[in-house]
């Protein structure tokens, strides 16, 4: 048995958690693999937040969940931290990982998602309180790397019907990092075209927050203007 609490839609305040690039993986892999026991791993990044967050109102992960679609990965990422994952809501992005054609999203987690393409993953969105958490699946692309139009006209409707305080976006392929996926010329097509695509909408449509994966890195901007420069005077209030 296990208990969990609903949200609040009247909710004036609440936290949440964001990970990213779990990647777990089994023994059952090449030995010298870098994600074999990333299940246990995974689980011991959950007690910290646990000890430094005890009541997030949910998990948002922000893709490459599993190392690839095995379902033993899943059972080892799922099951092994069943203790957490069954207290806590689990919203997640779509990773490169788990774009294997074979709706590997879909058959783990029941999200409210538009009629899509769901073979490489889901878009969708939820509220919670005064805040609207908007997921792209940036595995869905046209034939140039930026998100399909379908995905795009979608995303413009779900800004423009907003009426919460609170925008924020969750993807999986950044647009801005100092990781190898923005900085590498070899490696960083798609996050250039996305990023051609998609600052100016966030930046038209007040988005507050984009939070990305796929870099294995740590890194925060400064607000980004509709120009796509950094606003390097923009004033800050502490909530």
């Amino acid at each position: 048995p296990a208990t969990f609490k609903t949200g609040d839609s009247k909710a004036k305040s609440f936290s949440f958690v964001h990970v990213s690039d779990t990647q777990v993986a089994t023994a059952d892999e090449h030995p010298l693999h870098s994600a074999i026991g990333t299940g246990a791993a995974f689980g011991k990044t959950l007690e910290g937040i646990k000890k430094s967050n005890p009541n997030p109102a949910f998990l948002l992960h922000t893709g490459d969940i599993v190392q690839n679609v095995h379902e033993p990965y899943w059972r080892s990422m799922i099951d092994d931290n069943n203790k957490y994952l069954s207290n806590v809501p689990f919203m997640a992005a779509s990773g490169n990982h788990e774009a294997s054609g074979t709706d590997a999203i879909l058959n783990h987690f029941n999200f409210n998602a538009p009629e899509q393409d769901t073979s490489k993953g889901l878009y969708y969105y939820f509220d919670y309180g005064d805040a609207r958490f908007i997921v792209l699946n940036t595995n869905l692309l046209d034939g140039t790397s930026k998100i399909s139009q379908s995905q795009y006209n979608w995303l413009k409707r779900t800004l423009e019907s907003n009426t919460k305080k609170w925008t924020i976006v969750s993807m999986h392929n950044p647009i801005y990092s100092v990781g190898k996926w923005v900085q590498d010329e070899e490696l960083n097509a798609t996050s250039l075209k996305l990023r051609d695509q998609l600052f100016k909408v966030f930046a038209r449509y007040n988005v507050d927050l984009v939070l990305q994966g796929h870099d294995h890195t740590y890194s925060k901007t400064y607000p980004i203007s509709v120009e796509g420069k950094a606003d390097l005077e923009a004033k800050y209030e502490t909530i």
